[in-house]
């Protein structure tokens, strides 16, 4: 069952799906900047603190997009917010770009 429809024609239970591509695309980001360092020059505890800070960062930059959209899913509005993460991230939500 979906959530309410909101003024942008989307519902609620899209902001699940949206937020899940956020995260995706900033893992995949991370994960090409890792592929970057020069991992033979690190000690693994040194690869460990690298992986935990580029994992630090992202859930930090995330933090506040993604609670504001999921606030969003309870109101009518929570199309838009959809919408404006799309519009400001390359995401693919549902199969769409």
């Amino acid at each position: 069952m979906s959530g309410p429809p909101s003024r942008a024609g989307g519902s609620a239970t899209a902001v699940t799906p949206a937020v899940a591509a956020l995260r995706e695309w900033a893992d995949g980001l991370r994960r090409t900047a890792l592929e970057a360092v020069r991992w033979d020059a690190l000690t693994p505890a040194d690869r460990r603190r690298v992986e935990s800070l580029t994992q630090a960062l992202a859930d930090g930059i995330l933090r506040g997009p993604q609670a504001r959209a999921v606030a969003a899913a309870g109101r009518d509005d929570a199309g838009e917010v959809v919408a404006g993460l799309r519009t400001l991230f390359p995401l693919e939500v549902g199969g769409r770009t």
